[in-house]
């Protein structure tokens, strides 16, 4: 049975060699050592002949989106099933890429790469095939977004196809979402939920004990208010305040 990754696992570790310097790096030390979110992308097979894959490359070292990501105090970790060799030519072929299209706000050298040099850590992502005895021949053509707590534990994690790019907007906005979900566990977001919206936010109807939410724990609980749309269970509130951010206000903050 292939290995499969879910929100609340504890994130696999592995042992692997940063693209920059080429040091060893053990990734639960490095993702432990700053008390942030981590948005850990892998980029799964023949990435390296993908055209798709640089243009997330490009896109994750770009100026404005390594803004967003400090505005939101998240770490940005890549991580590539390929020899260390391999990756540094791939890079250079990206940058001059790059550099043929004059994209002055992307500095690919900014990106924390690390490589599995025996696919071993995509397998435990669930990126190999089933029975596969080599993990690089068995890369499934398929990236990885997996969103981490500081504690090391999943928090969201998408699988998509390698010949399809990933939205990262999406990945902003499931960001500002856990930002909420964090400190307040009893909150949820509506379908399609934009930070800086007016529709506010739905309380979940019971407690981590499985006990009900009477009106007057709402009350307690979120003083901006709430009130109940059709049923009991659904209810609706205000987005307390506690410093999520605000697609309108905060540009060009850096908050890390």
């Amino acid at each position: 049975r292939r290995m499969e990754l879910c929100p609340g696992d504890e994130l696999p570790n592995f042992d692997g060699r940063r693209v920059h310097g080429g040091s060893r790096q053990d990734l639960h030390d490095l993702l432990f050592q700053d008390p942030r979110r981590t948005l850990l992308i892998a980029m799964g097979g023949n990435f390296l002949s993908n055209p798709v894959a640089a243009s997330e490359l490009v896109h994750l070292a770009r100026a404005e989106f390594q803004q967003e990501l400090r505005s939101r105090q998240v770490r940005l970790v890549g991580v590539c099933a390929c020899s260390l060799s391999e990756l540094r030519d791939y890079i250079a072929g990206v940058t001059h890429v790059v550099g043929a299209d004059r994209k002055e706000d992307v500095d690919l050298s900014s990106l924390d790469l690390l490589v599995d040099q025996d696919g071993e850590f995509h397998r435990l992502l669930g990126l190999v095939r089933q029975n596969a005895e080599n993990a690089l021949e068995g890369l499934l053509p398929a990236t990885l977004t997996v969103i981490v707590s500081h504690e090391l534990i999943v928090e969201h994690v998408a699988a998509t196809s390698s010949n399809i790019g990933r939205n990262f907007s999406e990945v902003l906005r499931l960001l500002d979402a856990l930002s909420i979900t964090e400190h307040f566990p009893q909150l949820g977001t509506w379908a399609n939920w934009q930070a800086g919206g007016t529709e506010g936010v739905l309380i979940m109807p019971f407690d981590s004990e499985g006990h009900f939410l009477s009106k007057e724990r709402c009350e307690a609980m979120f003083p901006k208010g709430h009130f109940e749309a059709l049923f009991p269970w659904f209810r609706i509130t205000p987005v307390p305040d506690f410093g999520v951010r605000d697609e309108k206000e905060g540009q060009g903050e850096d908050s890390a």
